[in-house]
């Protein structure tokens, strides 16, 4: 198996597994006023081609308890 692994500060890392294609992180969620905050590590979002400013959808599927985030298609002009 091939693997890469960055550690980061308060327990954060990500997980780089070539071989599968995937890149998995562990983060906490955090509050920042009335929100909560989710950081993204850019080796997550860059290995799908996204950049900062891109629109992303957000869609929680509480049957499977999964949390999925995938690019908007900025050329169909959902906004």
């Amino acid at each position: 198996m091939s693997l890469a692994q960055k550690s980061g500060v308060m327990g954060n890392s990500v997980e780089i597994d070539w071989e599968q294609g995937t890149v998995t992180a562990e983060r906490k969620l955090r509050s920042s006023g009335n929100s909560t905050v989710l950081t993204i590590p850019e080796e997550v979002y860059q290995s799908i081609g996204l950049q900062e400013g891109h629109q992303v959808e957000i869609v929680a599927d509480k049957n499977d308890d999964v949390i999925r985030i995938q690019s908007v298609d900025e050329s169909t002009g959902s906004d």
